[in-house]
């Protein structure tokens, strides 16, 4: 691998509400996607918590982010039983020794059946319902998914798993080099404003992420839809 993995983070904290306070700060794979204006969250409001204008929200005891904890662990071992050619671990996370800028915590590392490497990762996702589910990959997961190959450069994809106990949805999301560098490019951008304490502005529609997400588009694969799931 050409990054190294901080073995000792076994929560799932870092992923879920990590101290964006700390420097320097490496910002984790599941911010990215805000920093970018596509996530749950404004770019001006991971600033805020960034500079510490003002405090970062405590998630994690939300009803979707304790769903998601406690039934993480059950969808993985469904998603082996579903592609039993993969094998994987828990990675902890995960820092690039030449791209420092992000880090990662994909809920798995894995190869595959007549692969001697560790080449995919698994990004886990677990609607609060079923009314939740979402047919297409979110472009915010697809940045996710992208900023950890990112972190670990020897990911060739990472599959984007949508469990609920009665339907599932798998894509294989591959490396796509053009979005990766538009992701490092607006990431070096707003930790250059958060060095300068220069807010960003609101969140507004960037017209060259979107065209980037619809040609990636073209490449990701639907693995599973619910028609063949595994009951």
């Amino acid at each position: 691998f050409d990054s190294f993995f901080d073995t000792s983070d076994t929560s799932t904290g870092f992923h879920n509400n990590h101290d964006l306070t700390r420097r320097p700060l490496i910002p984790p794979s599941s911010v990215i996607p805000s920093m970018l204006g596509v996530g749950y969250n404004a770019p001006c409001a991971i600033w805020d918590w960034c500079t510490g204008t003002k405090p970062q929200p405590d998630i994690s005891n939300l009803p979707h982010i304790i769903n998601g904890k406690e039934k993480e662990p059950i969808a993985i071992k469904h998603f082996y039983k579903q592609f039993p050619q993969y094998s994987g671990f828990k990675a902890g996370t995960m820092f690039s020794k030449t791209v420092p800028q992000i880090a990662a915590t994909p809920d798995q590392v894995m190869r595959k059946e007549g692969e001697n490497e560790w080449l995919f990762g698994l990004e886990v996702k677990v609607p609060f319902n079923v009314d939740n589910l979402w047919t297409v990959p979110k472009q915010m997961y697809i940045v996710q998914c992208q900023a950890q190959m990112i972190a670990n450069p020897a990911l060739k994809s990472v599959i984007l798993y949508e469990w609920t106990p009665n339907a599932q949805y798998a894509w294989d999301i591959p490396r796509c080099e053009e979005l990766q560098q538009c992701i490092l490019n607006r990431t070096a951008s707003f930790l250059e404003k958060v060095a300068e304490k220069k807010r960003p502005p609101p969140k507004k529609h960037d017209e060259e992420l979107q065209l980037l997400f619809h040609e990636h588009s073209k490449d990701i694969v639907l693995l599973l839809q619910p028609e063949v799931m595994l009951q």
